[in-house]
């Protein structure tokens, strides 16, 4: 089946590349795509974001109708300064371009490191 598909895709011009089949670093190395990687990514924290805000404001209800010290998502938020919680994944400083690594070079890599 896969000679197959190989023919086909010979036949029509297709690409070889299988976007099933691609790594992270293909991806990763494609502008394009790596752009829509990070956008999904932006997409996804924002749900959590609401998430998490939502969680926050159930939790100060309960604090502020309960006789213990007060925790407050102001406390909560300067001391979370700095993570994700303020930031989205797109603002972080990544590289532009990965370097492929076969799994035999990463045990290798590993191997070198632990001398």
């Amino acid at each position: 089946m896969q000679k197959r598909f190989a023919a086909e895709r010979e036949k029509y011009g297709v690409r070889e590349a299988d976007p099933v089949k691609e790594t992270f670093e293909q991806v990763w190395n494609d502008d394009t795509k790596r752009q829509q990687l990070l956008d999904q990514q932006d997409e996804a924290w924002e749900k959590l974001r609401a998430k998490l805000q939502r969680y926050d404001q159930h939790v100060q209800a309960q604090f502020e109708s309960a006789d213990q010290p007060r925790f407050t998502y102001a406390d909560r938020i300067r001391m979370l300064s700095g993570t994700l919680v303020n930031r989205k994944p797109s603002t972080l400083k990544l590289p532009q371009k990965i370097k492929e690594l076969a799994i035999g070079q990463v045990k290798d890599q590993k191997a070198d490191q632990a001398e």
